[in-house]
């Protein structure tokens, strides 16, 4: 008897995951074949110069095959993938295009099953339990989310229709979801697995024994965080500053009593920081020829794309924002982690 009500528990597991398993697959082939033809068309009309796919593929593409592209690009991860892919096509007419159409949407795509398996672990279990008699709704869900947050944004008005100021309806308000850059999407798995991580921390660094029982945490988000910066530096200046906010505040609020647990969750950092001195040499070690040195000015790159930096910004503050502070005034870390994906995955992963 016990091992017949074992055997239908094992028939019903699997009957759950096949059905999760096939709707996330669909979810994911149809994304990847809608992204992909719109990062092939993207490649081809930005190497022509011309059409209606406005992008930065033709620097990449350059760039993939070490050629001057008239940009420095420091971090290797997409044109490394790209070459590599390139390999095969690398004898057809439009294979340059064709591998970096592709290796874009991996990483895209990629990023897609990366949330949805950050998403399964934080918040299956009470899916679970608010959903007991459809054992497979919850990942479905789930499967859904994760692949709907990321074209969430691409809402635009109808043809012939611009808000005050936005210059390229193509763009949005530079930018809700940014598929004309490229690496901006590549960093997107790599991202979204190092703000988890990170999120995972946050309760446990302060704890005794901390680095020797979650040993693999720290180094996954180390690795994490430095693949995402040598694939973009964009989303970890922002996370660095925010962790380096918080995790002063809770030092200073502890007197100091967290002096060491603080330095080892920061000892993750350093192979980061290494990369981000080697990428911005150039600021303070001026090239042949070149000038050096740090400018500040308010708002003069984004105005080239949006002359209405207030109706661009409308996002700031907002409920995201509101719920990731109060969340962590509180101790509450997952709804805090939560919050902030919700909030910033929309808009590129994170805010880049």
């Amino acid at each position: 008897m016990n091992q017949k009500v074992a055997g239908n528990g094992i028939l019903k597991e699997n009957k759950k995951n096949w059905i999760e398993i096939s709707v996330f697959a669909a979810l994911v082939a149809i994304a990847s074949a809608v992204t992909f033809w719109l990062f092939y068309r993207q490649c081809v009309e930005s190497m022509l110069g011309t059409g209606l796919y406005h992008s930065d593929m033709k620097a990449y593409i350059l760039e993939m095959q070490g050629l001057d592209s008239g940009y420095s690009f420091p971090y290797p991860v997409l044109f490394k993938l790209a070459a590599a892919i390139h390999l095969v096509p690398a004898s057809f007419t439009g294979g340059a295009e064709l591998a970096m159409a592709l290796a874009t949407m991996l990483l895209n795509s990629g990023a897609m099953i990366a949330l949805k398996v950050m998403l399964d672990k934080h918040v299956g279990a009470n899916l679970q339990e608010a959903m007991p008699g459809k054992p497979w709704l919850p990942g479905i869900l789930t499967g859904t989310a994760a692949v709907s947050l990321f074209f969430v944004s691409m809402v635009y008005p109808p043809t012939g229709i611009y808000l005050p100021g936005i210059k390229y309806k193509y763009l949005g308000g530079f930018t809700p979801n940014p598929f004309h850059n490229a690496t901006y999407m590549a960093a997107r798995p790599f991202a979204i697995l190092a703000f988890f991580k990170y999120g995972e921390l946050l309760p446990v660094y302060e704890q005794p024994n901390a680095v020797r029982e979650h040993k693999r945490d720290y180094i996954l988000f180390a690795i994490y965080l430095l693949l995402a910066t040598m694939t973009k530096p964009s989303f970890t200046i922002v996370l660095v500053g925010a962790a380096g906010i918080l995790m002063l505040w809770r030092m200073f609020r502890s007197r100091f009593r967290n002096f060491v647990p603080t330095v080892w969750l920061g000892v993750c950092f350093i192979p980061t920081f290494m990369d981000l001195l080697y990428q911005f040499r150039g600021v303070f070690v001026p090239q042949e020829g070149q000038e050096g040195g740090i400018g500040f000015t308010f708002g003069h790159v984004w105005a080239q794309y949006c002359g209405n930096l207030p109706l661009a910004g409308h996002r700031i503050p907002n409920p995201g924002t509101s719920a990731e502070l109060q969340g962590t005034a509180q101790g509450q870390h997952l709804p805090f982690l939560l919050a902030g994906v919700c909030d910033e995955l929309p808009y590129g992963i994170l805010p880049v």
